[in-house]
């Protein structure tokens, strides 16, 4: 399992154009309550954990801090 950071192809908006990201596992999602820039959006989302997963020729992008504590531990489960 390989994790990257987010990059601006992980930005996303909501109707409002305001900043929004949701899991690719769990569909856990958040977004700003004020206008923001993509690259600070992106920064604050790396800051608290989320990111991109490549396992096994799949990307899953954007994924929760949770869930990359979960798939990080059944990797880990998997390699001992």
């Amino acid at each position: 399992m390989q994790l990257k950071d987010l990059d601006l192809s992980d930005f996303q908006q909501n109707d409002e154009k305001l900043p929004k990201i949701a899991c690719a596992c769990c569909r856990k999602s958040e977004q700003s309550s004020k206008p923001i820039a993509p690259s600070e959006w992106l920064y604050a989302a790396n800051f608290v954990g989320w990111r991109k997963v490549i396992t096994g020729g799949t990307t899953l992008s954007p994924v929760c801090p949770h869930c990359v504590d979960e798939m990080d531990a059944v990797a880990e489960a998997q390699t001992a």
